[in-house]
């Protein structure tokens, strides 16, 4: 028998009858404040569970499901995610800070305010994930699929974004300061008042991607080299502001 205690109180939450949490069913579970640290959670169903401020650092996720999962507020750090479900999960706050997150399924999964800082999304299926106001400082997304994503004011300084799908993505209000963005497809893209300072945009597509209020656009890198699959929108004041600095290719 597997005792899983409050991480505050050290009070029993829930009693398994196993050895181990690795393949267990763990559907719905009431798991809020869950001293989970460490442990082996592979395999576990933990579809719907109710994960909210739980303490999974360091614990081995890989193969779970978390499918429509509460995990807003949970301590995530060091954990190891490899293929694991976790589309619709609510991951609202969740600390993330050092996961390893391998060919994870975050479609639909909201990381609203999450801490993600040198978090490797390793080619993970995030379509309308929801990633508003988190921190992605040094995080590593390359490859991932962000379709219809919103990455609405997140802190992606120095995030590696290289040949990722950002098609009809939201990065209105993004800090994007020597992000690299290499080969990205920037198709139907909203970068409106992104910070684009230092980024690297070589190889970008652009194609009905909007860019207002980029007052530092000229001060992006590659912007010669980015790949203008059709037009796209320009706000006259970002051409006002950053005209003088933009390459003619960039502008053709």
């Amino acid at each position: 028998m597997l005792a899983i205690l409050h991480r505050l109180n050290g009070t029993t939450l829930l009693k398994v009858r196993a050895d181990s949490l690795e393949n267990a069913d763990l559907r719905g579970a009431p798991l809020r404040y869950a001293d989970l640290r460490g442990q082996d959670l592979r395999g576990a169903d933990l579809r719907g569970a109710d994960l909210a401020a739980a303490d999974l650092r360091e614990a081995r996720l890989d193969g779970a499901t978390l499918e429509g999962a509460d995990g807003c507020g949970a301590l995530l750090g060091g954990a190891s995610l490899e293929r694991a479900q976790l589309a619709d999960a609510r991951l609202l706050a969740v600390d993330l800070t050092g996961a390893r997150l391998l060919r994870c399924d975050l479609t639909r999964t909201s990381l609203v305010g999450a801490q993600a800082q040198r978090v490797r999304f390793d080619g993970c299926r995030m379509q309308r994930t929801d990633l508003s106001r988190a921190d992605l400082r040094d995080a590593d997304l390359s490859g991932c699929d962000l379709s219809e994503a919103s990455l609405r004011y997140a802190d992606a300084a120095r995030c590696r974004l290289a040949f990722t799908q950002l098609v009809d993505a939201s990065l209105f209000g993004a800090r994007l300061r020597d992000a690299t963005l290499r080969d990205a497809d920037l198709t139907h893209c909203v970068l409106c008042g992104a910070d684009l300072e230092g980024a690297d945009l070589a190889g970008a597509t652009f194609h009905k991607t909007a860019l207002a209020d980029c007052r530092n656009l000229h001060l992006a890198r590659g912007l010669e080299a980015v790949r203008h699959a059709g037009a796209s929108w320009m706000d006259p004041r970002t051409l006002r502001l950053t005209a003088g600095g933009l390459p003619e290719e960039f502008l053709e």
